[in-house]
């Protein structure tokens, strides 16, 4: 994946979007044509508030829509047979032709039967033909064609793909063909190959709104609600989201099923005891079949962690034997659970899992396999004042309607706001028997009662989400600093999350490493720090959980002489202190000789010395010595400073036998045999891979 092409493409093609979008807005606005005077007036007086209230955000929220949108289109594109109806829509047919294939096909007379039923066939071959006058009658057509497949898809993907009846359809800008239009980037800068993965969506997500988290951020000031999912955005390396899920949801399986061949597909996964939590090796949840777990990611993204999940679960269900076209529909129905405040990135994650879905069962899109992931936006729902109390006697709901439950109904004002963080007032089943019993009500011919019953249902959907039990709850969400923290979210934190143990610990971490004034330099960005108090914030986060093991990679590159020498004197008193073993990643043979009690030597890959630090000057392979003889030495100058001749050789060009023979002084041709060269003990607790060990002297 070329993930520098879509870091330029997804900010500039959101600025595109943003422009044509509020171009088309403003031709709509004023257009008086009698599509737009009779047609689609309800439409464009919407619009019209809307661009009264916030017209930016209007632009915004349409700009990300269409976004996502072509998003799907592309990605559904890159792979052959995934669209039910046989035709690429934003891209040719093949890399010899230039116009989209669906284009080419409805000119051709053959436009699939799927997206006939959601189009004007007849008025899209008037324009083609001339019968209806217009400055652009392809684009206009091909236009309605990507409309007609949004329509199409609404079925399969409602949450992205919207019913296209409200102002989004209007608001999609006329020029999708030409090298300028909004489209040609999907088609330029996102290659097939890049959507080999549906990782893609997550860096897009990053990328889209990476311009944005960078103007809240530059304000320094506290975050309002509406940019909180910006700000705390970040997509999870690879590796760390198979790190959390092979050893949360993957060890749960190898607890369950001791015998399992899991492991052998879960390169990050940590062995340790049976029982992480400190139990008897007994005491873990127990799961009988696969259908029993329940996953949750409570900040989902971009669907991150569940699309990985989606992985592992489907391991797990082949190998207790279930039919490879039904395990998708089972993991999606019985085992992933998602919940994000930001309606955008939560249609992307179930953008992602419909796709990985679709990669493992080709029968997936057909209606009668189909099922929607469990990915739930939290939505700030808000009842006007008297409006509870008409619903609860219009529908003889009194009885249900206890104080706890009334109050569970206005813990969701803010739910964008506060997020997975919201605690139900009410237990999980007691939550299930008000929905079943709500839902089961007939409004009748009370169609004034609809929204708010819409609205309680929208509720009791989402705390039941955050109160069920999971047997895995699995997530990475950014950390937000309390600077960042608008009024409510601060004291909401305040009130249910005390920060004074949190802060003492803290302080007490940065005492250690030396900090001056650690309480102002609690509050500062990492950007206000200096190279060497970074390096101490790093060393405090180090021994924070107090571990047996720290490694130190390269603890003093970019620092200058006195502070180096100030953070090695940091380490070696903290392992006094702590009673804590340090291994120390540096090209400074010097400094690890301060340090260390025994060295490794590495070059090109491979071990060529192991020394204890007090026998450097006795080293016996030529490598080893050529490091500490390049040193600057201010006690005993030595003239003309020693460099290592040659360059290292490429990865995978390795020479044969010693890999330092290419610049060895000392190298004969026995050096160049087929095989590496192991170590050779040359002393005590000393070992050596050079041949000639003992012809060698300093």
């Amino acid at each position: 994946m070329n993930t520098a092409a879509l870091k330029r493409f997804a900010p500039a093609v959101r600025q595109q979007l943003l422009q044509a979008v509020d171009r088309q807005l403003a031709f709509v606005l004023a257009a008086r044509t009698p599509d737009y005077l009779t047609t689609f007036a309800p439409q464009v007086a919407a619009l019209r508030q809307l661009a009264l209230a916030d017209r930016a955000g209007l632009v915004e929220r349409v700009a990300y829509t269409w976004f996502n949108r072509l998003t799907a289109l592309r990605y559904l594109d890159a792979h052959d047979g995934w669209h039910p109806f046989r035709a690429r829509v934003l891209m040719p047919a093949s890399a010899a032709e230039t116009q989209p294939a669906l284009l080419k096909l409805l000119r051709a007379g053959a436009l699939p039967p799927e997206l006939a039923a959601h189009t004007n066939l007849a008025r899209l071959n008037d324009l083609l033909d001339g019968r209806i006058p217009s400055n652009d009658a392809q684009g206009e057509v091909y236009r309605q064609l990507v409309l007609a497949t949004c329509r199409f898809y609404q079925a399969l993907l409602p949450d992205v793909f919207e019913l296209l009846d409200d102002a989004t359809e209007l608001l999609l800008p006329d020029d999708l063909l030409t090298e300028q239009s909004v489209a040609h980037g999907f088609r330029t800068e996102i290659a097939d190959a890049d959507c080999a993965d549906v990782e893609i969506i997550g860096w897009l997500y990053q990328f889209y709104i990476s311009e944005r988290k960078d103007q809240v951020m530059a304000r320094k000031s506290a975050v309002p609600t509406e940019d909180i999912p910006a700000v705390t955005q970040l997509f999870t390396p690879h590796w760390i989201v198979r790190y959390l899920v092979e050893n949360s949801l993957g060890r749960l399986w190898l607890l369950n099923r001791p015998g399992s061949r899991l492991r052998e597909h879960m390169p990050y996964y940590i062995e340790g005891e049976k029982n992480a939590t400190g139990g008897s090796p007994d005491d873990f949840l127990k799961i009988t079949k696969p259908e029993e777990i329940r996953l949750c990611d409570p900040a989902v993204g971009s669907g991150h962690m569940l699309t990985y999940a989606f992985d592992l679960l489907t391991l797990i269900y082949e190998e207790e034997g279930y039919a490879p076209t039904e395990i998708p529909a089972l993991i999606l129905r019985h085992n992933l659970h998602g919940l994000e405040i930001c309606p955008r990135a939560a249609q992307l994650a179930e953008l992602a899992l419909v796709f990985k879905a679709r990669e493992k069962s080709r029968r997936f899109f057909q209606p009668e396999h189909l099922v929607r992931p469990r990915i739930i936006e939290l939505r700030d729902v808000r009842f006007a004042e008297n409006e509870l109390r008409d619903y609860i006697r219009a529908l003889g709901l009194g009885d249900l309607f206890s104080q706890p439950m009334l109050q569970l109904l206005h813990q969701f004002e803010e739910a964008k706001n506060f997020g997975s963080l919201i605690q139900p007032c009410l237990d999980e089943r007691a939550i299930a028997d008000v929905r079943r019993a709500i839902e089961a009500k007939d409004l009748g011919g009370q169609l004034f009662l609809r929204e708010t019953h819409l609205k309680v249902l929208r509720v009791l959907e989402q705390a039941e989400a955050l109160t069920q039990r999971y047997h895995v709850v699995v997530a990475n969400p950014p950390y937000m600093g309390s600077r960042q923290m608008n009024g409510r979210l601060r004291v909401f934190a305040d009130e249910n999350f005390p920060k004074s143990e949190v802060e003492k610990r803290s302080l007490e971490l940065l005492n250690i490493v030396q900090i001056r004034r650690p309480e102002t330099v609690l509050k500062q960005y990492q950007h206000e720090l200096s190279g060497g108090m970074k390096q101490r914030v790093m060393i405090a986060c180090a021994i924070a959980q107090q571990p047996e093991l720290i490694v130190a990679d390269e603890p003093t590159t970019g620092l200058d002489v006195t502070v180096q020498a100030e953070i090695m004197e940091l380490l070696k008193q903290i392992r006094k202190d702590f009673n804590t073993s340090i291994i120390l990643v540096s090209h400074d043979l010097p400094l690890i000789n301060e340090i260390c009690d025994d060295i490794v030597v590495m070059h090109a890959g491979t071990t060529v010395e192991k020394i204890p630090s007090k026998s450097i000057k006795s080293s016996k392979h030529p490598y080893t010595i050529a490091l500490y003889n390049s040193r600057i030495d201010l006690v005993e100058p030595k003239g003309q400073l020693k460099t290592i001749n040659g360059q290292p050789p490429s990865v995978g060009n390795w020479p044969a036998g010693c890999r330092f023979s290419e610049r060895c002084d000392f190298v004969k041709d026995k050096c160049r045999v087929k095989q590496d060269l192991p170590l050779i003990k040359v002393g005590s607790n000393h070992q050596s891979s050079c041949l000639r060990y003992d012809e060698i002297a300093r």
